[in-house]
């Protein structure tokens, strides 16, 4: 896996500051595969494995595989008013991932395809300092997260009818420092969307995932901090 990150700050005038750049990432695996070979018989082929249609029945499994993904950003920290500051952002996902496998791993079929997943992503937080020790936040955001690779080692894989999971996030809390002290609590909710669920196909005996629909997600957290003297922590 390699890549980098490219970030650029600019000061606009004395209330904002522009934060952008742009991620890129590749991830390269191949060739991987494993074969089975009885090393107490002169390393003769080692049948363990169910059989399939075509390929080496002792090859578990043989193939090539990666992903590539581009997430151009941008967020404006701005002070509109003093003790007040809002982060408005946004962020593009590109996400491209493939297997070319003669033996795919588990099905031990042949695959070979790939898949693009594109989306635009949005996040605001407003922070306000209510006092020297006390500030106050709230924040949304939207998530995406791609379907996994394991999605194509089944016999017959269906890429194009699996979504990206999604959420809609909101978060109220508090935050408070002083001296020795610190206590944080927050208020969430998230609102999720395509979520992934598994489910055993009885015609192949295999797990496979589908789009089950949405959840919802909320709570209260919160965690306290003491320092009973320096270098010890509660």
């Amino acid at each position: 896996i390699y890549g980098d990150t490219l970030r650029i700050d600019q000061e606009l005038a004395e209330i904002a500051l522009l934060k952008a750049g742009v991620w890129w990432e590749q991830a390269d695996t191949g060739p991987r595969g494993r074969t089975d070979y009885d090393a107490s018989a002169n390393r003769a082929a080692d049948y363990r494995q169910k059989a399939v249609l075509g390929g080496n029945q002792n090859v578990e499994y043989w193939q090539f595989s990666g992903w590539n993904q581009w997430q151009p950003f941008a967020d404006l920290e701005i002070k509109p008013v003093e003790n007040l500051t809002l982060t408005p952002g946004f962020k593009f996902v590109n996400f491209r991932f493939w297997v070319n496998a003669d033996i795919n791993q588990k099905s031990r079929q042949p695959y070979h395809a790939s898949k693009t997943f594109n989306k635009p992503l949005y996040f605001l937080t407003a922070n306000y300092k209510v006092t020297p020790d006390l500030a106050v936040y709230a924040q949304y955001a939207t998530g995406f997260l791609v379907p996994d690779i394991s999605q194509t080692q089944v016999t017959n894989p269906n890429l194009d009818g699996l979504k990206p999971q999604q959420s809609r996030n909101y978060q109220v809390g508090a935050v408070y420092h002083s001296g020795r002290f610190t206590l944080d609590g927050d208020l969430y909710y998230i609102n999720f969307t395509n979520k992934l669920q598994s489910q055993v196909n009885p015609a192949t005996n295999e797990t496979e995932q589908f789009n089950l629909g949405g959840a919802i997600y909320k709570g209260i957290e919160g965690q306290g901090t003491f320092a009973l003297f320096d270098g010890l922590y509660a």
